[in-house]
């Protein structure tokens, strides 16, 4: 099972176009992500994602897991960028939104029908982030 799991791994339709497009925007891309490093990174790979990211820390490299502010705050460090300049797309509330707001970061829960009013915005399709992340830094201030 330990050298299988992966081949299981199924990513959100439009996964490719919408990292794609970011990537192509001039975006530096990251994922923070709780789990064993070795399994985080052979899902990423099996996906056929991994060239998008600039950055991935797994909570299994690093010994911190989300929602602890510190293993956020390493990947802005890795990305050299700040909360205000970022935005985190995540699928808890608890784990992801509410800690990346903590840290001044946009946010976009990745949800069907979240009637919470914390993230600043929520999608079920995932081909919609792209247009969402533009919209935030429109609405951004000082712009």
């Amino acid at each position: 099972m330990n050298h299988k799991f992966h081949h299981y791994s199924v990513g959100y339709a439009g996964l490719h176009e919408m990292l794609s497009l970011l990537k192509r925007e001039g975006y530096k891309l990251g994922i923070v992500t709780n789990g064993r490093d070795f399994y985080q990174r052979n899902k990423i790979s099996a996906l056929g994602i991994h060239d998008y990211f600039t950055d991935i820390v797994t909570s299994g490299s690093v010994n911190i897991k989300k929602p602890d502010h510190a293993i956020f705050q390493i990947a802005l460090k890795h990305l050299r960028s700040i909360g205000r300049r970022t935005v985190f797309v995540g699928d808890s509330i608890e784990a992801d939104i509410i800690p990346a707001k903590e840290l001044g970061m946009f946010t976009i829960l990745k949800a069907k029908d979240a009637l919470s009013t914390l993230p600043d915005a929520i999608c079920d399709d995932i081909i919609e982030i792209p247009n969402i992340i533009k919209s935030l830094e429109s609405a951004a201030p000082g712009k």
